[in-house]
């Protein structure tokens, strides 16, 4: 029979209180009242209402009785070294009150009930204030609010990341409601990161791969796939330009895979020639182990700043393939999807359209750490830089990069100004 989810009632509620009394199962009571376990665990828990006696001794250490160095002052956590706090582990866990325990005449500990009456009535105070408008006071609305325009606003951190290092007192839908309702003034949806969508693009066929020419024989997306199944612990990075208006400096970035850590590099021109100088000084900073450990496996697509990978593939003048280089599809960026989500953040600092050349690689860099030090969902929580390895973070700690603060991350071209 399919259980209808609907709001308790007070008679089930006395129900309730009735299976505690006659000591039955969380199991026996939720099959009675159709319900799930789960419900009723948490009717009791959330309703329940404690009632404290003058004789109780709810703070009295667990070893008052058996201790020879008992005192009157064994009722708080400064007494003694050894105080511990003596809970009741049925008020740990189900049936989370008193009633229909056999010692509850005995026992000088606060007791804790269950009320049907006032169960319904906290019930039915929930259910019309949820629709009366926002929760929190005004006080904590306008504390709000000024912390969103601080670090939403000004920094343009998303929500997730504000949370990480600024509690909020409601969820981000919380938000998303207070903001659409007008209630937080100083921030509206443009200030949020990914608040506002795009609208869905249509797919386009996708045209077969032309893997005729000799520099792809061998380094095809299918290749690509099954040189990472045979090798699952190699570090895969992810490359391609990031451009400016036509004849403007450009950058290249790499795109770490597993710590999800991107880098970027100013050029003058979009050419092979720069892409390949700026492989090399990589190359001659940190030596071959460093290098390998961040860069062994190399995925860019088609474009021509990348047309020669024996170039890319061999360490200064050495003739044997240390990097292992493979070409996305034509048009399936989605190949290399974390490198193009990354370019979101550079976005940020500098709006499509924007050029470059006003940058130094100095300001680069500082961008660079910021984006790595804003923590991910996909990570657990955890920034980019936390989620390399020892050897990863050897190399990058030479490369001159650092960790900043999560709470002074700033996502906007506000930073070069500073």
């Amino acid at each position: 029979m399919a259980r209808k989810y609907q709001h308790l009632s007070e008679t089930q509620r006395c129900d309730i209180l009735v299976g505690l009394k006659q000591r039955l199962s969380l199991r026996q009571i939720a099959s009675r009242l159709d319900r799930s376990p789960s419900t009723i665990s948490r009717e009791v828990f959330i309703h329940r209402m404690v009632t404290k006696a003058y004789y109780a001794n709810d703070g009295r250490c667990r070893h008052y009785l058996s201790c020879g160095q008992r005192r009157h002052g064994c009722m708080s956590p400064t007494a003694c070294d050894r105080y511990e706090t003596e809970g009741c582990p049925i008020l740990s866990g189900w049936p989370w009150v008193c009633d229909g325990c056999a010692k509850i005449v005995h026992c000088r500990r606060s007791k804790q009930h269950y009320v049907p009456s006032a169960a319904h009535e906290e019930y039915q105070k929930t259910l019309s204030g949820c629709r009366t408008g926002a929760r929190l006071s005004a006080d904590r609305l306008a504390a709000l609010d000024a912390t969103l325009a601080r670090y939403a606003k000004g920094q343009r951190q998303s929500l997730a990341m504000i949370a990480a290092h600024q509690p909020l007192p409601v969820s981000r839908s919380t938000i998303y409601r207070y903001l659409d309702a007008g209630r937080l003034p100083s921030v509206s949806n443009l200030d949020l990161p990914r608040r506002i969508r795009f609208s869905r693009h249509r797919r386009k066929a996708k045209v077969a791969p032309d893997d005729s020419r000799l520099i792809y024989q061998g380094r095809t997306y299918q290749d690509f796939i099954a040189f990472t199944k045979a090798h699952p612990r190699a570090s895969v990075v992810e490359m391609d330009s990031v451009m400016g208006p036509v004849g403007a400096s450009v950058l290249l970035t790499l795109y770490i895979r597993k710590p999800k850590f991107l880098l970027a590099f100013k050029r003058s021109h979009d050419d092979a020639r720069s892409v390949i100088d700026i492989w090399r000084a990589l190359q001659h900073r940190l030596g071959v182990v460093m290098f390998l450990s961040l860069f062994s496996i190399a995925l860019p697509d088609r474009g021509g700043e990348f047309a020669h990978p024996q170039d890319l593939e061999r360490m200064d003048a050495s003739q044997c393939r240390h990097v292992h280089l493979f070409y996305c599809d034509p048009m399936s960026p989605f190949e290399k999807g974390g490198i193009e989500n990354a370019h979101e953040f550079i976005r940020r600092f500098v709006p499509k359209g924007r050029s470059f050349d006003a940058l130094s690689q100095h300001d680069i860099d500082m961008m660079i750490d910021q984006i790595n030090s804003v923590p991910r969902l996909s990570l657990d929580g955890r920034c980019p830089f936390e989620a390399l390895s020892k050897p990863q973070l050897k190399a990058i700690k030479k490369l001159g990069y650092h960790r900043v603060p999560t709470d002074s991350v700033t996502l906007s071209s506000d930073l070069f100004n500073k």
